[in-house]
């Protein structure tokens, strides 16, 4: 059996576009920025927003401070 984090990473590995397609509409629809929602879900799948963002390029301890100002 895989955990959350596992089972995300391998659907996004299945079709990466697709993945960051659903990421971005799911964000949109919530009405918050991708970053936000990564943040959100960080705190139950962790392994899978660090893969994610490596994978993309996404820098959130950036986007925090940014925030923080």
């Amino acid at each position: 059996m895989q955990g959350p984090s596992a089972f995300l990473c391998g659907l996004y590995d299945l079709d990466a576009g697709l993945f960051v397609t659903k990421l971005h509409e799911q964000a949109a629809a919530i009405g918050v920025p991708l970053q936000r929602l990564l943040r959100s879900l960080a705190k139950n799948v962790p392994g899978f927003v660090d893969y994610f963002c490596e994978e993309q390029g996404i820098d959130l301890s950036e986007e925090e401070r940014g925030a923080s100002r």
